[in-house]
Formats: structure tokens, sequence, C-alpha cells
């Protein structure tokens, strides 16, 4: 059992969050929202409910709150501590700035962060390790809005293609489900397996294709909606795994459009398509980064009819991806299908109501306002983690759930129970 608080920002009889941390807390809640174009901590509309008092920070901004608990976490007088929870709410509001977006943001500012602190859900497949061997780490779960945890479970696309290169980046670009947005998927090759770390929409269009470098560059190619136009763009995979995009510029009339680079580090393009009037054409050209364009020299035969759900790894092996009904999933060297989803990093928590797809898949955490004792034993006996909030005297005798998140850390019942179920610090 861990003491834990509920929404830990607000101050009041939490008091702040070193105040909580000092008496024990190893469990924090942050509720995050989208505001004023960076993510910030809120109940609501930016600032509600958030607590400056003591030592906490005089921002609203997320980054400012996650940076404090780092330096609590570096503090040698904290070595060997209990590994730290952080249950990051996602509210509604993020959901309707781009939640995609902005959980891509969200997991690049975790691991910036937190670095090695960080404790995967990898690292508890196939079984937890022992507590002891947690100590000074940090575990992120991801709680809150339904519809983004959704889409951090999987991804729905059609017409899916991937590209990789031999510096270890990876590219997959896709069209919507349900429409014709063009999306993106980019990371890097860690441990054999694609860490897919940034997840955005960067046009319009069908047939999507998609070129890398080793120095980074991305040519795009795909049909337009309606027509037979074949637009490219050029782009930037970075670091992060954030991909900077150019204009869409008109390249041909075709169809089915196919893209590569001629050489590895080259940087000259060939894009290939069916011609309108029969055949197979190609056009190459040297790629002006400067100007964001191609010097496109005129259309030959071609016979590249290339596989853009296949992509060649450095040292050897193959990256695959698929859309299997309307869900995108990737697979290495013929083995087993995995979902296209962000790399691991956030430990999932399971909620009353989710869909039954959601739960299938085996959350560790769950949580449930507090008092809800048959759903929380179901959870338990299911090996889950359970958290409950808004725990309060009169739930003291309920589920012996793992974090009772109260109001009220500090009050001698709340530390007394704590004691008694030896919780710990």
């Amino acid at each position: 059992m861990y003491r834990a608080t509920h929404n830990s920002y607000s101050g009041g009889p939490r008091r702040s969050l070193h105040d909580q941390l000092r008496a024990g807390v190893r469990c924090l809640e942050l509720d995050v929202t989208h505001g004023s174009r960076r993510l910030a901590v809120s109940h609501g509309v930016t600032g509600h409910r958030v607590s400056r008092v003591g030592d906490n920070p005089v921002t609203n901004r997320l980054h400012d709150w996650l940076a404090l608990i780092r330096r609590w976490v570096d503090d040698p007088v904290n070595a060997g501590h209990a590994p730290l929870v952080i249950v990051l709410d996602v509210k509604h509001g993020l959901a309707s700035r781009g939640d995609r977006v902005s959980v891509s943001v969200l997991g690049l500012m975790c691991r910036e962060i937190f670095a090695d602190r960080i404790f995967s859900p990898l690292a508890a497949d196939p079984a937890w390790p022992h507590v002891n061997e947690m100590r000074g780490k940090v575990l992120l779960v991801l709680s809150g809005d339904r519809k983004t945890r959704k889409r951090c479970l999987r991804d729905a696309g059609r017409e899916p293609a991937v590209a990789a290169n031999r510096t270890g980046g990876v590219i997959e670009v896709h069209r919507s489900h349900d429409g014709s947005a063009l999306w993106y998927w980019a990371g890097t090759m860690l441990d054999g397996r694609p860490h897919w770390l940034w997840h955005d929409r960067y046009g319009r269009g069908i047939t999507p294709a998609v070129a890398l470098n080793d120095r980074g560059s991305v040519v795009a190619v795909s049909r337009a909606v309606g027509s037979d136009n074949i637009w490219y763009r050029l782009g930037r995979l970075g670091r992060d795994g954030r991909a900077t995009w150019g204009r869409a510029r008109l390249l041909a009339r075709g169809r089915s459009p196919a893209v590569r680079f001629t050489s590895p580090g080259g940087r000259t393009v060939a894009v290939s398509y069916d011609a309108p009037g029969g055949g197979r054409r190609e056009r190459r050209g040297g790629m002006k980064i400067a100007d964001d364009r191609v010097d496109w020299r005129g259309a030959v035969a071609s016979e590249d009819r290339r596989d853009h759900a296949r992509a060649e790894l450095p040292g050897g092996g193959e990256l695959r991806i698929r859309s299997t009904n309307l869900l995108l999933q990737w697979s290495r060297d013929g083995g087993d299908w995995h979902r296209l989803i962000y790399a691991p990093l956030m430990f999932m928590e399971q909620q009353r109501g989710d869909d039954d797809w959601m739960t299938a898949l085996g959350p560790h955490f769950a949580a449930a306002p507090a008092g809800r004792n048959a759903w929380a034993r179901d959870r338990l006996a299911e090996g889950r983690i359970v958290r409950f909030w808004k725990f309060g005297r009169a739930h003291v005798s309920g589920a012996p759930v793992s974090f009772p998140a109260t109001d009220t850390p500090h009050e001698a019942w709340y530390q007394a129970y704590a004691k008694t179920r030896g919780a710990l610090a």
C-alpha cells in the first residue's frame, strides 16, 4: 500500500507537494489540461484549483510541476525512496485541442525530465520485480479522458507505409480510417523494436508513401482526393521523433505513387507512379532543402512497384506494417504483430465504464471513486493495482486498495490507517 493524494496540486489540507512527500505520500495526482498553448496543471480552466503555497511552483506549467518532483527524487536525502507513482489525469481539454499531438508533447516532456528514473511498462513484463529493485524510480500512469487513453492503446488507419534509415530512424504514414487526413508515426529503433515517439497529422490525401534517408530527410507522396494529382512534401525527422514538414507541392498526374532515395545518404529522390495513359513512369530529382522543393527531371519508363508496407532495417532484418480491421500493427522479421502505439513510457489506468476491449488489454492499474468496493475487489483479484480517489475516513473498512488517494494525508486517521496497512515510503 502507498500513501496517496487526490488532486495533489490543490493545496488546502494536502499542503504543498513537498509536504505531502515528506509525510510519506508516494502516489501523486496531477490533472493535465492544454492551456495557453502548453500543457498545464489545472482541474478545468487554466489555474483552476492550483495552489502555489509553500514551495509549489508559481506557474501552472506542467513542466515546472514535474521538474519540482524530479528535484525531490534527486535530493540525496530521499535516496532509496519507494518507487514514486505520478498519475497524470488527462482532462477533456487536452483531447479537444488534439490529444494525439498533446500526448506526444507529454511523452517528450516526461522523457526529458525523468529520463533514467522512469520505470517503464516493459520492465513489468512478464512480471513485476521486487519493490526494492524499483526504489528510486518513477512510474507514470495515464488516467482520465477515455478518448485519450483509447488512442494510446491502439490506432486506426488505412493504407500504411513505412520507411527506416541506417541510423535507427523510422517513420510510418497512413490515411485516417474515416477520411483523407494523413497522419504519421515516427521514432527510433531501440532494442530491436520501433519506439514510436511522435504522432501527428501532416496533410490530406490517399495512398501515401514515404522515404527516409540517413540524414533524417523525409519525402512523403500521396494522391489527391478526387483527382489523379500526385503531391509531394519534404520533411525532417528530429532526434525527438518529431517530423517538421514543408508545404505540399504538385509532382505529376497518376496513381499508386512510390518513393525512394536512390542512395541511403543521398539527396536524389525517385518517385514512380501509374501514368494516366498506361504504364509505370518515374521522375527523379535532387532535393533543394533551402527552397523546400525537389528539382525534378522529366518522366521515364519504370518498373518500380516498391512495397511500402515493409522497410529494411540497419544490420539486417525487416520492419513490416499493416492495417487489419483498420487497426495499425507492426512486425519485425515476420514475428508477432504488435499494436502501433506510443513507446512504452506510461502505464495505462482502467476505469469503470471502459470498453471491453480496453479491459481485455490488461492494464496494470485501475481506479474508481472511493466506495466502489465490489468493483475494486474484482480488479484486485485480477492482479490490478487499484486506486480510490476521494478516500475518506468512511472508506477505511472497505476494499484494501493499493492507493487510497485522500484529500487529507496529514490527518491522524489516515496516517494510522497507512501504518496499519504497512505503507511503503
